[in-house]
C-alpha cells in the first residue's frame, strides 16, 4: 500500500483518552508501518530505475565512439585529399607560369593547366564541402551522444519544517 504526500500532509492521530496525553500507539504504529512500506517501495523502484540507466547509458555510449572514430577517420581522409588537391594547383599554376613564359607555342599547354586548374578548383570545392558536411555530421553526433549520456531521470525532495508535519 502506497502513501501519497497528501495522505501524509492529512493523516490526523486520535488523542488518547481523557488525562492522558499523546496520541493512539495503534494509530501511530499503522501509520508508521505505511511510511516504511512505502519507502521501501520508492527505494526499490529508484534502484531499478537506476540499473536500467545504467543499461541504457553503456549500450547508448558504445556505438557512439565507433561513430565517433568513423566520422574523424572521414574527416582526416577529406582533409589529405583538400592537401593533395592544394599541392597539384600550385604545381599546375607553376606549369602556367612557365608556359605563359616560352610563349606561342607553350599558349596550348598553358590552356590546358588552366582547365586543369579550374577543375581542381572545382573538385576542390565540393570537397571543401563536403568535409563541412562529415565536420556537422561529427558535431550533430556528438552533441546526440552528449545529450543521451546525460541522462533524464529526476528526483525530487520535498522538506517541510515540524510545524507543517505537526498535527493541528
Amino acid at each position: 500500500m502506497s502513501l501519497t504526500l497528501d495522505e501524509v500532509r492529512q493523516i490526523r492521530f486520535r488523542m488518547t483518552r481523557r488525562g492522558e496525553s499523546g496520541y493512539q500507539v495503534g494509530d501511530v504504529d499503522t501509520f508508521i508501518d505505511k511510511v516504511e512500506l512505502t519507502f521501501d517501495e520508492f527505494d526499490k523502484e529508484r534502484e531499478r530505475m537506476r540499473r536500467e540507466l545504467d543499461s541504457v547509458q553503456t549500450t547508448a555510449v558504445q556505438p557512439a565512439v565507433s561513430d565517433d572514430t568513423e566520422l574523424r577517420g572521414a574527416v582526416e581522409n577529406k582533409d589529405r585529399e583538400i592537401a593533395s588537391l592544394r599541392a597539384e594547383i600550385d604545381r599546375l599554376n607553376g606549369v602556367v607560369s612557365q608556359a605563359s613564359g616560352q610563349g606561342g607555342a607553350d599558349a596550348h599547354a598553358a590552356q590546358a593547366s588552366e582547365a586543369r586548374i579550374r577543375d581542381l578548383s572545382a573538385e576542390n570545392d565540393t570537397l571543401r564541402s563536403q568535409l563541412e558536411q562529415v565536420r556537422a555530421e561529427y558535431d550533430r553526433a556528438r552533441t546526440e551522444r552528449v545529450t543521451a549520456s546525460a541522462g533524464t531521470g529526476s528526483e525530487t525532495l520535498v522538506v517541510t519544517s515540524s510545524e507543517e508535519a505537526a498535527p493541528r
